[in-house]
């Protein structure tokens, strides 16, 4: 069974905006959908500054579209850090 073709143009309509869109939206728009759903210990919360503060996402919407504005691929780098037990 296909899915209905209203569904299939919607998604190839995400698909298409996705692909345009640039490296920095793509950034600010996981920035802004990123929601945590998870259970935690009492008294403890997650804090997220993309959602809760307007000034935030405000100056990374600048940096993101100022530095990060193309399309170009880039790598992650995984950087792990090792302590020494020093005792």
């Amino acid at each position: 069974m296909s899915p209905p073709k209203n569904l299939l143009a919607v998604r190839q309509k995400n698909e298409k905006r996705l692909k345009m869109e640039t490296f920095g939206k793509k950034i600010i728009r996981f920035n802004k959908e990123l929601n945590f759903k998870g259970e935690l210990q009492n008294g403890i919360q997650v804090m997220n500054p993309f959602k809760e503060n307007d000034e935030i996402l405000s100056i990374i919407d600048s940096f993101y579209n100022k530095f990060y504005n193309d399309h170009k691929k880039r790598r992650k780098l995984k950087l792990i850090k090792k302590f020494a037990n020093t005792s």
